[in-house]
């Protein structure tokens, strides 16, 4: 390893420059070593931490449309994530009551992934609903998907949370830089590019509007479009 790359891109607690076979089995001579006290299971942390986060989330508009979203949910519904701020919210907010049914890219490292894998899994299992959740700078990559998913009468839902920049790349660019260069978007009506290309078209402004928005969705045998309006400093980390 070259320990001028460590930290390049993600910042490290301990950075170790070494072969890996020796390094680990110095760690584990060392381990060997130590007072391990009882701790508490990864689901009891992953729990509190859990609670932690939605203690101190009530309030953000955000978190309260992912709340009336997976109000909303069928239990088996097949929810598909993109690289989004709202997907680091929808990860906490969105119960799992099946295997599987929670599908994101690797570490959420693609944007243009959601829409076309809720169409696959509508085609996979066309009794089940399928949601793809996106920001929508992400939603953009894709979403002539609607083209091919509204000529096969393929229900499945893109909730496209819309503050008109790439919010992941802008906070990281902010907090690390104090500057932003390229994050900004001059979107289309969401509304017009659905129904211009067979889809249904909803915008919402309330939690609610989008709970009820989702309702009518399932009814239909078109994919919906259901774009969530939010200010462009609503978005925030989890």
């Amino acid at each position: 390893a070259c320990p001028e790359t460590i930290g390049r891109n993600y910042d490290v607690a301990v950075g170790m420059a070494g072969d890996p076979k020796t390094v680990l089995a110095q760690l584990l001579e060392q381990l060997a070593r130590m007072d391990h006290a009882p701790r508490l299971s990864p689901a009891h942390r992953i729990g509190d931490i859990k609670q932690r986060i939605v203690a101190s989330a009530s309030d953000d508009p955000t978190w309260q449309f992912v709340e009336a979203m997976a109000r909303a949910l069928p239990r088996d519904a097949l929810v598909t994530n993109d690289a989004s701020v709202v997907n680091g919210w929808a990860l906490i907010g969105i119960p799992r009551y099946l295997p599987r049914t929670i599908n994101i890219t690797r570490n959420l490292a693609a944007l243009g992934f959601a829409f076309p894998a809720a169409v696959g899994a509508k085609v996979a299992y066309p009794d089940r609903q399928a949601v793809a959740v996106a920001g929508d700078g992400g939603f953009l990559f894709t979403s002539n998907v609607l083209t091919t998913a509204a000529q096969y009468k393929l229900n499945a839902v893109a909730v496209v949370f819309n503050d008109r920049c790439y919010s992941t790349i802008k906070h990281i660019q902010t907090e690390r830089f104090g500057r932003t260069i390229g994050v900004e978007l001059q979107n289309p009506d969401y509304v017009m590019l659905a129904e211009a290309q067979g889809a249904v078209g909803v915008r919402t402004t309330r939690p609610q509007q989008l709970h009820d928005a989702l309702l009518d969705a399932w009814q239909r045998d078109i994919p919906t479009v259901i774009e969530v309006a939010l200010d462009k400093q609503t978005q925030r980390l989890p």
